[in-house]
């Protein structure tokens, strides 16, 4: 049976194998391959603040932002406004407040106060509710759970304690991180598909002293962007 064979400039090679490099190298291009995408979302703004992509590796938009506050304690936000739709909320906000071990804080109040900077029309919306972990909060406030694991619905208002715990081992020593709690508003009831908006939280009191937290802006962004592929 006689083999196919490719030559080129004196250099021959077996065409199947000529074959399978091609496939693999093909394969090695897509793997780092980037396309171009379009974006659409909500770029957050905030003097003190470093943005960042909530995205697979750290790819797409930067639609996140993380702001230092006071004793270690780090809020993280995200937000989008949407068009109208009868199924599902418009609106949405989320926000993490993450805080190292010996620290605690607590909202001030349970009111969030989001401005149409187009228009400046007003909505106060509840907090109802914050998402955090038994080890967060007071014996006095978990109940009888003794689940480190467990999530817990509390209200806006609780103390909650800080705690660094380990995450995994990397190349340059232990990875570390903080917990503390979130909260998450979805409404149908704020005017959709805003282009540029702010929202006010609530003051925060760490470690005995309130902090400040000026409002935090939100702006309509569409672009093109680069993404990778194989993500």
């Amino acid at each position: 049976m006689r083999t196919k064979t490719l030559c080129f400039q004196g250099n021959c090679v077996p065409y199947m194998l000529f074959k399978k490099c091609v496939f693999i190298i093909s394969l090695s291009i897509l793997s780092v391959s980037c396309a171009p995408v379009v974006r659409d979302y909500y770029k957050p703004i905030y003097s003190e603040g470093v943005t960042h992509s909530s995205g697979c590796g750290s790819s797409g938009p930067a639609n996140k932002i993380s702001i230092q506050l006071s004793g270690g304690v780090e809020l993280e936000v995200s937000s989008s406004s949407s068009a109208k739709n009868e199924r599902f909320n418009n609106f949405y906000f989320t926000a993490s407040i993450l805080a190292p071990s010996g620290t605690y804080f607590q909202f001030e109040s349970d009111e969030i106060v989001i401005t149409d900077n187009t228009t400046n029309k007003i909505w106060n919306v509840t907090i109802t509710e914050l998402i955090t972990r038994t080890e967060n909060i007071s014996n006095a406030n978990s109940g009888e759970s003794t689940n480190k694991d467990e999530y817990l619905r509390v209200i806006p208002t609780s103390k909650i304690i800080g705690n660094t715990f380990f995450g995994y081992n990397t190349l340059f020593g232990k990875k570390y991180f903080n917990s503390g709690a979130s909260i998450s508003i979805f409404s149908r009831d704020i005017e959709y598909k805003l282009e540029n908006y702010s929202i006010q939280l609530p003051s925060i009191i760490i470690n005995g002293k309130k902090y400040i937290i000026e409002p935090i802006g939100f702006l309509h962004v569409r672009s093109i962007g680069i993404d990778p592929l194989n993500c």
